[in-house]
């Protein structure tokens, strides 16, 4: 899961600033595009593959005959991995990747900075 959580934060610390820069300095030029694909293309390769997915679903079994917790909640967290990565056909990680880079960061922006 460490590759969702990083390649998701990465890609935001990135567009978050190409989007503030978008929306005070109206700027696009070349680095605002670069940056901007750049985010998303980090945001895409975020979702785990299937291979991860049954690895954590494995070790979520066996940690979950101990009572953990974390263990538990995975199951549906491995549903989604499996549904998400059957979406790819229909670019599921495009639209996950626009809605983070795009989407979040002008929510955040407007929030927060602007």
């Amino acid at each position: 899961m460490g590759p969702f959580f990083v390649n998701s934060v990465l890609a935001l610390a990135l567009a978050l600033p190409t989007y503030i820069s978008r929306e005070v300095y109206n700027e696009k030029n070349i680095w605002f595009m670069f940056v901007l694909w750049l985010s998303i293309s980090i945001a895409m390769h975020a979702i785990p593959s299937n291979q991860d997915a049954r690895n954590v679903f494995e070790q979520a079994k066996v940690h979950a005959k101990k009572g953990n917790i974390l263990a538990i909640v995975s199951f549906p967290i491995v549903i989604c991995i499996f549904v998400f990565n059957l979406l790819r056909v229909v670019w599921s990680d495009a639209l996950y990747a626009y809605g983070l880079c795009v989407g979040v960061s002008g929510i955040l922006a407007a929030k927060f900075f602007l």
